[in-house]
């Protein structure tokens, strides 16, 4: 399905080419490899991922997730995070801090405080 839906996409782009740009194939190559290398290389990595992010409390996680993130491609960052399979729901979407309490109804809504 795959190479018939690129097939697909050029076969548009050259009949469209008078109402768009120039396709940029070459700039996204790399992209292409690079996702591919993530899919083909990406599984055998949930060895030492599993067991390494399971030791980790909440608030670390989401530091060293915000960390990676500066520094590293977020889809390869997700990618690896769905190939770990026994890590539970709470895990996966607890907040990295707990919520901050909330004294009375006293606030902006109530328009008290306001300026």
């Amino acid at each position: 399905m795959q190479p018939f839906s690129i097939l697909v996409f050029l076969g548009l782009a050259t009949v469209t080419r008078e109402y768009q740009d120039e396709l940029k194939l070459k700039e996204s190559l790399p992209v292409a490899f690079f996702l591919a290398g993530l899919i083909v290389l990406g599984r055998m990595q949930s060895w030492w991922l599993g067991p390494a992010i399971s030791r980790l409390e909440a608030f670390p996680l989401f530091l060293g997730a915000t960390t990676l993130t500066a520094v590293t491609d977020n889809a390869a960052i997700t990618y690896l995070g769905s190939q770990l399979s026994n890590i539970s729901n709470e895990f996966k979407y607890a907040p990295p801090m707990p919520p901050l309490p909330v004294s009375g109804s006293r606030g902006a809504a109530s328009g008290e405080g306001s300026l």
